[in-house]
């Protein structure tokens, strides 16, 4: 039996198939039937014209997408399995050279079982080279690689990624050079003046920045794979943009929006944030400015640290940390909250204030936006650092990638902690969070009194509907157990374990009189 049979033989026992024209369909055991995807082009009044590519997408996603993804494991496999029964394997006693036909069959044989390889760019090269017997020397093994991919291409530097893609036939590459770019070991001038050694003049060096084929900043592999690419979604810019958010909420991603943006990015989020409610009752933004007063900035070697603004920040943790772990039960504040600063000093200073702090909140992630690059948190605490003594925050408002990454971490909050000062910024970024946040003070006890009362109101509902005080206040025990004390160390009167909106949570047998919860572990 050869690889197609196999094959062959795993559709027929899955139900789809693969007709003469190698034209997919796929069985739906809900429907009873054999649907086609073309299905919604023969029937366009199903769908509304002006959603039907988005609407045909989720489709291929579920019939022909879902089927030649399973036919190509499938056949690969079997091609495996063939390579097995013919013994054509590389010799065991071959494996460790990189001769020419060694390193064919392994780049032939070895994709059977895994496709994709991941490495760094700077491993890329050491893994496709080959000792050329002639020469005696290892040579680079150019268009061995079908495809690569370049993730986070915004943060690459150009000289480091080119090697790679001498060696791949195509190349599909994934960055954004409005986020984090890469950290560079030359400045421009240094850059600049050794071009000139090697006859380039500046005007083509200024060429060449523009294109992102530099040694400096704000040269990125990303961006010299724009200017490289033929297609163009923009008239200024090429690529393909993708346009659709999924992470923040509106509130936040439109400030981001704003910022780098220029209004092309499309909120696509579509559950709501535990905490929207209340902010809406409140007419609060989830993007909130909150003055420090008394905020004093200091030099820490190359770095700056303000203890004033991180003593805050601490603060600000620690008042609200119950109801926020309420909300997101059963998540650990660490898993909630997420700090963003400039500076590695005043990361170092609010890390230091935490783990002096009772309850465990070491595990909170605190640093610069480097720190958090490809994470996230519900809720995102921002520490500009610079105090009333500076009158200019020159490093947030000279990089408003950074500030694009801190503020797109956040899923449902973002708060960033500023001195009064900072309100009259003209600089470019804090021009925009002046012209964008709401100044409010707002910590959660407020919120929390609401969520309180939401949760009174409901408790009266039950009753209402039929059910007595008692029967509501009833312990329920097998999950008394878990309290681990059951009594209000507020009021003394008994805990339950209730029902809330987010799920079940310990509260006080006396509320509404006594408000007191805690997360139900």
């Amino acid at each position: 039996m050869d690889a197609f049979e196999i094959v062959l033989r795993y559709q027929e026992e899955n139900r789809w198939f693969v007709n003469e024209s190698y034209q997919f369909s796929f069985h739906d055991p809900a429907q009873q039937n054999t649907i086609a995807p073309s299905e919604l082009l023969r029937t366009p009044d199903r769908i509304d014209p002006e959603h039907l590519f988005d609407e045909m997408d989720k489709y291929l996603d579920i019939s022909l997408r879902y089927a030649a993804f399973w036919l190509s494991i499938h056949y690969y496999e079997a091609c495996w399995l063939e390579l097995a029964e013919k013994s054509e394997f590389i010799d065991p006693e071959d494996r460790w050279k990189n001769t020419p036909d060694i390193q064919d069959k392994y780049w032939n044989q070895g994709p059977n079982l895994t496709p994709c390889f991941v490495m760094t760019e700077y491993q890329l090269p050491k893994y496709f080279l080959f000792y050329h017997l002639d020469t005696k020397e290892k040579r680079p093994d150019y268009g061995r690689i079908d495809l690569l991919i370049t993730d986070e291409a915004g943060q690459v530097n150009t000289p480091v990624a080119a090697a790679g893609f001498s060696l791949a036939k195509k190349a599909i590459v994934l960055g954004d050079t409005k986020q984090l770019s890469p950290i560079w070991g030359l400045d421009q001038e240094t850059d600049k003046s050794t071009a000139k050694e090697f006859g380039v003049d500046d005007k083509e060096f200024s060429e060449r920045q523009k294109r992102g084929l530099n040694c400096s900043d704000p040269a990125s592999i990303m961006l010299a794979a724009e200017n490289a690419c033929k297609w163009r979604h923009a008239e200024d810019e090429a690529g393909l943009f993708l346009e659709e958010h999924y992470r923040c909420v509106d509130g936040i991603i439109e400030f981001c929006n704003r910022l780098s943006y220029n209004g092309k990015l499309k909120p696509c989020r579509e559950h709501e944030s535990p905490l929207q409610e209340q902010l809406d009752e409140q007419k609060v933004k989830p993007f909130v400015l909150y003055t420090v007063k008394g905020s004093e900035d200091k030099r820490s070697g190359s770095s700056r640290l303000n203890v004033v603004e991180g003593e805050a920040v601490v603060a600000w943790i620690e008042e609200n940390r119950e109801v926020l772990e309420n909300l997101y039960a059963p998540n650990h504040i660490a898993d909630i909250i997420g700090v963003v600063t400039p500076f590695a000093a005043q990361a170092r200073c609010i890390q230091t204030l935490l783990e002096t702090k009772e309850g465990n909140y070491k595990d909170i992630t605190v640093g610069t936006a480097h720190r958090l690059q490809g994470a996230e948190r519900p809720v995102i605490l921002f520490s500009a650092t610079y105090g009333d003594n500076s009158a200019d925050a020159s490093f947030v408002n000279s990089t408003p990638n950074l500030m694009n990454v801190a503020v797109s971490r956040a899923k449902d909050l973002f708060v960033l902690f500023v001195a009064e000062i900072r309100r009259k910024d003209k600089g470019a970024v804090f021009k925009c969070i002046n012209c964008y946040g709401q100044d409010r003070q707002i910590t959660f006890s407020t919120i929390a009194e609401n969520a309180v009362q939401k949760e009174s109101e409901r408790e009266q509902a039950s009753v209402d509907e039929g059910m007595t005080e008692a029967e509501l206040n009833k312990p329920i025990k097998e999950e008394a157990e878990t309290i681990g004390m059951n009594i209000c160390p507020k009021c003394g009167k008994e805990l339950r374990v209730k029902n809330g909106k987010y799920g079940k949570f310990i509260g006080c047998s006396g509320f509404p009189e006594c408000k007191y919860t805690e997360k139900l572990k």
